[in-house]
């Protein structure tokens, strides 16, 4: 008789791949993304072409901020899933996230002409409708997906977010019928809230829009209990702690002669909703400078190397040249090499805080701009803004305000470390004038104003349209108006501000334990 087929486990490699899978489902529903990864990766070593774990790992990857990452994943599964408006979508919406909105739509409109009436496949090109400011265009879309589609979370928050809803509107009464149905998950009720609350600030009727907010941020924080109580445990300021003890001034003494200037990196760093777009949309028109938006080449370049749970730890063995080696490794992993004219490239990717001191290190021409934002402001825009990205602290009031304090604190410690090249940029100092702050900016960077950079070269936005700041093909101007949360909310300041109090202790405490001198820019409330 023949030998029987290799058993893994006890198990054949089939029966072995579908645990894996089932496990996988089950760490996912569990709220543990690693354990997740971990078994699909296992997949594919049994089974290279397994379209579920790719899909799978792909979604994480974009959960994770791993956008190359993840586009290396989708590429693979084009090549086994050939022509498929399954794979095509899935490229599509990894293109977008990439920012790349024209090759976005080249392969979303490919999957539309294999599946006409896919639906998911509609709703991601609305996406791209509104990356490349085609609003009225993109609100037609939604209406008839949503004629269609007339439960899907997804869609009624991106509808939401595409026009203005007058008081009384009737898709607020359907949004509160679909709330009452049995058997909806958590998470669909958390995005469902969230686009209640939108229409319902719309409206002016702020305190149903404010209760609808808190409800899906508590739905929300349930469905991502085990990150959020990860937050709650300390994980993330000891972790900072540890990066701002590690990059000391002696460290960085040692690593100065590892630096080799290659290309200007600008990091515009700071919490969400802090400004970041805003500034970004006013530099980027500079000749001189260019937009790499939300690229998320650190993360991806210490998890390739299996360093990304150890940073920065395991860097502390490597000598000069490792640390040369390291600086051209992260070099190529920004992409294409920079065109003479170009200064410098504005990177928006929020985790940055927490690299740094690496990349100044690197890259010994870079310069960091912290944006900062009234604590109260800051929290309750967060408070109220869905994130389809994987942001585990921004779902509840207590874990914002530690996350502002994180970027407080760490902010502290790199403009202590590189005085010369640390500025910070004042949300409110924007709001009052963009183009003095952007003036200041580009002398910083040895650059003359260019009439380009004006506020009023950006779209004005209507209100009757939501228009798109930053990077997109869209740039809107920057409007004071933006800063009425306060005065609409004022109420929520108190307790709002408690909460950041009692975070900034809570760094401080970290900072002390870890042997470092408590920051001095922290606790602005």
């Amino acid at each position: 008789m023949g030998q029987p087929a290799r058993q893994l486990n006890g198990a054949s490699p089939q029966d072995r791949v579908t645990q894996l899978l089932i496990k996988a489902q089950a760490a996912l529903d569990g709220g543990d993304r690693q354990e997740a990864a971990r078994c699909l990766q296992q997949v594919l070593t049994l089974e290279s072409e397994n379209i579920g774990a790719l899909k799978g790992l792909i979604n994480l990857a974009l959960q994770a901020d791993m956008k190359n990452i993840a586009l290396q994943y989708a590429v693979r599964l084009l090549q086994v899933a050939g022509n498929s408006a399954d794979a095509y979508e899935i490229v599509g919406l990894v293109f977008l996230e990439l920012g790349r909105h024209e090759a976005a739509g080249a392969a979303l409109r490919e999957a539309m002409r294999l599946e006409p009436d896919r639906q998911s496949v509609l709703d991601n090109y609305c996406i791209v409708l509104q990356a490349e400011g085609k609003d009225e265009e993109r609100v037609v879309f939604l209406e008839a997906l949503l004629a269609v589609k007339k439960t899907s979370p997804r869609l009624w928050y991106a509808y939401s977010e595409s026009r203005h809803f007058e008081r009384g509107a009737p898709e607020v009464a359907q949004i509160r019928r679909l709330l009452k149905k049995p058997g909806l998950k958590d998470e669909t009720r958390a995005q469902l809230q969230f686009a209640l609350g939108k229409m319902l600030a719309d409206g002016e009727d702020y305190d149903a829009a404010f209760r609808a907010f808190e409800a899906g941020n508590r739905l929300k924080c349930e469905a991502e209990r085990k990150s959020v109580e990860a937050w709650r445990a300390g994980y993330w300021r000891n972790r900072a702690a540890a990066i701002a003890g590690f990059f000391d001034a002696e460290r960085l003494a040692e690593w100065s002669s590892a630096g080799v200037a290659r290309r200007g990196l600008t990091l515009l760093v700071g919490p969400p909703r802090a400004g970041k777009s805003l500034l970004e949309g006013g530099l980027a028109a500079h000749p001189a400078l260019a937009a790499y938006a939300e690229r998320t080449v650190v993360d991806e370049l210490l998890k390739r190397h299996g360093a990304l749970e150890g940073y920065p730890d395991v860097l502390e063995s490597l000598q000069s040249e490792a640390l040369v080696a390291l600086g051209v490794r992260l070099d190529a992993a920004w992409g294409e090499r920079p065109e003479q004219a170009i200064v410098s490239h504005l990177i928006t990717t929020p985790g940055n805080i927490f690299y740094a001191g690496l990349i100044l290190s690197l890259e010994p021409t870079s310069r960091l701009v912290l944006c900062r934002r009234d604590p109260f402001q800051n929290a309750l825009a967060i408070f109220m803004k869905w994130f389809a990205k994987s942001h585990p602290y921004a779902w509840a009031v207590d874990t914002i305000a530690e996350h502002i304090a994180i970027c407080d604190a760490l902010g502290d410690h790199w403009q202590r470390r590189f005085p010369d090249r640390v500025t910070v940029a004042d949300y409110d100092a924007i709001l009052a004038d963009p183009d003095a702050t952007v003036r200041r900016l580009l002398a910083w960077h040895g650059l003359e104003w260019d009439a380009a950079c004006a506020n009023d070269r950006a779209v004005a936005a209507q209100p009757g349209v939501v228009g798109l700041a930053g990077s997109g093909a869209q740039r809107s101007a920057v409007d004071p108006s933006f800063a009425r949360i306060s005065e609409i909310y004022g109420d929520q300041r108190q307790a709002f501000e408690s909460e950041y109090v009692a975070a900034c202790q809570r760094v401080e405490q970290s900072w002390e334990a870890a042997g470092l001198s408590p920051p001095q820019q922290l606790c602005r409330a």
